[in-house]
Order: C-alpha cells, then structure tokens, then sequence
C-alpha cells in the first residue's frame, strides 16, 4: 500500500494482525478527510475481504443476510450518517458477527456513538497530518494557513485557490464588521450567523 502517506504508527498495527487475529470490529476515530476510508480500504485489500459499505437505507432483512455470510467480507459503516435509533438496529450485527465477517465503523469523534457499540471496538485515533504528507498526497504545496484552517488532506483536496481565497475574504469582513460593533451587537452574531 504504497498510496498512503502518514498514519504509520495504524498502518503498523493493521500489518501486525493476521486474518485470524483481525478483530471483528475496528473504529477509525478521525475529522472529516483524515482517511479513515482509505485505511479502511487499505485492511480490506490487506485481507484480501469482499467490500460492502452500509448505509443509512440498511433494513433488518439485508442486515440479516450480512450476519450470516460466509463470504469473507468487511463492511464499512460512516456512524456519522446513523442517527441512535438505526445504530441500534445494527448493534447485533456488530455484536454476533459469523467468522466471514468484519466490521470497520468510522466516525469523526466518539460523540453520537452509542456506548454498547463504543465498548465493543477496538478504536483507533487517526493522527494528525504534517503539511509535508499532506503536499505529498494532494501532490502541490499547500497554503500555511490553508493548512492550520482545514488540517486534513480530504478538506485540502477539495478546496480550490479561488475557494480558499473566498473564505479569507469573507473572515476579512467578518473581522472587520466585528471591530466596528457595539458590544450588544456582538452578542447577536450567533443568532445572526445561524
């Protein structure tokens, strides 16, 4: 997996396990770009396991069929995307998985995270990126403080010059509205911004 830059210290342990030591459940904890997909990905092809990633349509029924499989497969679940109620439908298929089956839930922090899913994970907190392995992925240099504001290469990838130069000028007016307000004006802005 020569395509993924920085996360050496997860990278390690994922190679560490071996098909009978993986655990059923893993759970990549990073902000949004981080790549947890692509670690994801990369335990999937480690593995050589089918790839099925669930989302917010799954029923009872196709859940049903998931934990019974006999096909070696991992299935991806973004817990960002599950509201309480439809975490629980799929608690049982993270508690009572068949051998064929894992499980890689990703999320961007554990807040919304019901605690039986939480205590039957092993977690993982993606670190945090340099700006040097973010240019090597995005493969240009990368604006210092575009770097400070967005951290991530998935955030950096997608935001453009002309997007970034947007957002300065809009912080640019925001500042300059906020220096020129009374005190009782200022504590509207969350309302106002809302």
């Amino acid at each position: 997996m020569s395509y993924i830059v920085g996360q050496s210290k997860l990278l390690q342990i994922i190679n560490n396990y071996t098909f009978q030591t993986l655990p059923k459940a893993l759970l990549f904890l990073g902000p949004s770009g981080s790549g947890k997909h692509t670690i994801a990905k990369y335990v999937q092809e480690r593995f050589n396991l089918n790839f099925i990633e669930i989302d917010e349509k799954v029923n009872a029924d196709i859940l049903s069929d998931y934990i019974y499989s006999t096909i070696n497969t991992l299935y991806l679940i973004n817990l960002n995307n599950f509201t309480e109620k439809q975490q629980n439908q799929f608690l049982k298929f993270i508690e009572e998985p068949s051998n064929s089956v894992f499980i890689v839930l990703i999320a961007d922090s554990e807040a919304g995270i019901l605690p039986t899913i939480l205590n039957r994970c092993i977690k993982y907190h993606l670190e945090e990126y340099t700006q040097t392995e973010i240019e090597k992925i995005i493969k240009s240099k990368v604006d210092p403080l575009a770097f400070k504001i967005f951290k991530t290469p998935g955030k950096l990838m997608n935001l453009s010059n002309e997007g970034f130069k947007n957002v300065l000028e809009l912080a640019e007016k925001v500042i300059h509205k906020l220096s020129q307000a009374s005190y009782a004006n200022t504590l509207f802005i969350t309302t106002k911004i809302n």
